[in-house]
């Protein structure tokens, strides 16, 4: 289990065995790298931590168990992490502003802690087995154990297909689920393998999860959560505007997250946020007497046009010409994306709709041979501060809904998608859906309008008008993912519909969500559905822990999340114009081109690089009509069809933005299935395992306390 972690820890590794329990630790050395090993042990307390992340404000939480008299032996926030459990008990998770999934074994309590941070940054799945619950940082550990086989979870496959990724706690592996963002789950050894763990294990598989329950300790936009422990100063609390109050907690969580014994650099995409943080991170070093930071950043080298609706190498070089960083550019082509690709999907251990991990993946590579381990990241702004469009397009569905014959529809859903109208023909027919919806939504629920999905029909409204439907600003997203849910088998096709996956997505939601204003439930719906299980997940940690590098995420801190919650709607979105306060906090710190630059959404170039006629040997394979015909989660008539318009796409007959991501989707969920599923070479190591365990499970059992095969009322 710990070979196949050692690119999240190349730096070392550590192993525990006592009695039923085991933890197994690799390392990525970023603070106290001589004293901060693991697994961490109090032997006198009876307590021991597995963790990955950081907890930023370790020094302050060091100041203050150090004046209730506690001694330190290493200067590592994993010792402060065991130690505030120690003092705090189960009131310690709240008090940590970090990024962490960690577990801690108290012996004496004879109880294991599984705890993951509020934003969902660390991953953190788990298995429930008859005799045994197996966690891990990346389910590919968890299957390394030898006694969990990966198997399709028909629904998850679906979701994908609708949404990118699976919203909740649910995986595309069926009984591997998740710790939700913000949970701790508390497992007593004597309950495993007794009858009621059983039983509850078994009702919980026959609804599609593993389902080890947790209680939430936090959240990431909760304004009233913790604060108390969390608050940057009175002063930031006494700030007349919310602009004051957001700069100096966006500082303060810059300055929290450059804390580290090697040196920090960031990712610089020309964009707003990351040209932001990287003008607070110049700021924060000038004043430490230090020199600017390095930034890294990727771009697309192309002979064609096309390529270049891609590159932002211009904003990029702008940036960093204005704050003087060290910075360092790596150039891809098509054929670096090719060759990356199933290297890309055996890290994100799930098909993707979109090609943007791999070019992450190759800039954290990048990183690593320049010699850097840390960088800072801008994820989490658009969330917090409502940079998407999907927001926009939510207000300007609220106003057609309101004036349905305005002669302004057709110019400003134009001004909407211009982006789309400069990279390819199918942003005209998005412009024709989005102004569809836009008359569906004017309707009541008493109307005849439906959407029609894959032969069945789905009342687009649930409350009301659809601007008053709490769903109402992904419901456009999630009908055009079930077109291309067509594609795959009808058991899969039959096993979520519209109504369900709304469902699914409303299980991951806070409480009292729908009371919210339309922005407000827009950008929980994006942070459920998106940020934590593709943004932060695919595309983000397990991008950068593949080539052992730490993101960090300064948007993400918890009190700014919190004071972001606050802003009233103007201050994150004016008409169409979206984040205006960061840009007003962004004016004052970098060029005015930089500032008021519309948001450009991150893309790669994927129609280009794996289809046409030019298309990849390995990707003719995968969706020839011989493996779709017979592949056992796909429609092989439907997708041989679409496999063939692929191969035939050009620039003049390119593939419509659905298109090209339905062709994506099957060819990594081909490359996923035959990496996971197919090659599971330890299949027969877990039918050996359960067999040897069968020979325990009798009436007169005789056995040690210590045997894991038994209940307590068996010994």
């Amino acid at each position: 289990m710990a070979n196949s972690l050692a690119h999240r820890g190349p730096d070392g590794r550590g192993i525990l065995v006592e009695g039923r329990v085991g933890l197994a630790h690799t390392r990525l050395a970023v603070i106290d790298r001589e004293g901060g090993a693991q697994p961490f042990s109090n032997p006198a307390r009876g307590t021991t931590i597995v963790y990955n992340g950081e907890v930023f404000n370790h020094i302050e939480l060091r100041r203050e168990l150090e004046s209730d008299g506690r001694v330190f032996s290493t200067k590592s926030d994993t010792e402060v992490v065991l130690a505030a459990y120690e003092r705090w008990g189960d009131d310690a998770w709240r008090r940590f502003e970090g990024q962490f999934a960690l577990a801690l074994w108290d012996r004496f309590a004879r109880s294991m802690y599984l705890v993951r941070d509020r934003a969902g940054i660390c991953p953190l799945f788990v298995a429930r087995l008859p005799n045994a619950l197996i966690f891990a940082s990346e389910a590919k550990a968890i299957f390394a154990s030898g006694r969990v086989a990966p198997c399709v979870d028909r629904i998850a496959i679906n979701a994908v297909f609708r949404n990118w990724s699976v919203p909740g706690t649910r995986s595309v592996f069926e009984g591997v689920d998740s710790v939700a963002p913000g949970q701790r789950v508390r497992i007593s050894l004597d309950a495993i393998g007794s009858p009621v763990w059983r039983r509850e294990r078994q009702d919980s598989l026959g609804k599609g999860s593993c389902s080890v329950v947790g209680r939430t300790y936090a959240r990431l936009r909760d304004a009233s959560d913790s604060l108390e422990f969390l608050a940057v100063s009175n002063n930031s609390r006494e700030s007349s505007s919310s602009e004051a109050r957001v700069t100096e907690r966006l500082r303060h969580a810059v300055q929290q997250r450059l804390r580290s014994d090697i040196p920090v650099g960031a990712y610089l995409s020309g964009g707003l946020d990351s040209s932001l943080l990287t003008a607070l991170i110049v700021e924060e070093r000038a004043r430490a007497g230090s020199s600017p930071p390095t930034t890294f950043s990727i771009r697309f080298r192309g002979e064609r046009d096309f390529d270049r609706g891609f590159d932002e190498g211009a904003a990029q070089h702008m940036v960093a010409q204005a704050l003087g960083t060290d910075h360092r550019e790596i150039a891809v082509g098509t054929d670096r994306l090719v060759e990356s690709l199933e290297r890309t999907i055996n890290h994100t251990e799930s098909p993707l709709l979109r090609a943007g991990p791999i070019p992450m993946l190759l800039l954290s590579e990048f990183v690593r041979e320049q010699g850097m381990r840390v960088v800072l990241t801008g994820e989490g702004a658009d969330e917090l501060f409502g940079g998407y469009d999907i927001f926009k397009e939510a207000r300007l569905r609220a106003y057609l809904a309101r004036d349905p014959a305005s002669e302004m529809r057709q110019a400003l859903a134009s001004r909407l998608h211009r982006q789309h109208a400069t990279r390819t023909d199918g942003g005209i027919a998005m412009w024709s859906a989005f102004l569809s919806s836009g008359e569906a939504y004017a309707h009541r629920r008493d109307s005849s309008a439906h959407l029609r999905e894959d032969g069945q029909e789905h009342a687009l409204q649930r409350s009301g008008s659809g601007d008053t439907d709490p769903f109402a600003s992904h419901l456009l997203r999630w009908q055009s993912g079930a077109w291309m849910v067509r594609f795959l088998s009808e058991d899969i096709r039959a096993s979520l519909d519209q109504e369900a996956f709304c469902r699914c997505v409303e299980s991951a939601m806070p409480p009292a969500w729908r009371d919210l204003d339309d922005l407000g439930r827009a950008q929980e719906l994006e942070i459920a559905s998106f940020m934590v299980p593709y943004l932060l997940s695919s595309q983000g940690d397990r991008m950068l822990m593949a080539n052992g590098v730490e993101g960090r995420y300064p948007f993400l801190d918890g009190a700014l999340a919190a004071e972001a919650a606050r802003l009233r709607s103007e201050e994150r979105l004016v008409g169409l114009r979206e984040k205006p306060l960061l840009r007003r906090i962004a004016r004052r710190l970098l060029p005015r081109e930089i500032a008021e630059r519309p948001k450009w959404p991150y893309r790669s170039p994927m129609q280009r690089a794996f289809f046409g006629v030019d298309a990849p040997d390995f990707v003719r394979d995968a969706l020839s009509d011989t493996r779709l015909r017979a592949h056992p989660l796909i429609d092989g008539p439907a997708a041989t069809r679409l496999a063939q318009r692929a191969f035939t796409a050009s620039a003049t007959t390119p593939l419509s933005e659905r298109e090209e991501m339905a062709a994506f989707g099957l060819l990594t969920l081909v490359l996923w299935h035959e990496r996971f599923v197919e090659h599971a070479s330890f299949a027969n190591a877990v039918d050996q395992r359960e067999s040897a365990i069968s020979i325990f499970k009798h009436d007169a059992c005789a056995c040690s306390e210590e045997c894991f095969a038994c209940s307590e009322d068996e010994r």
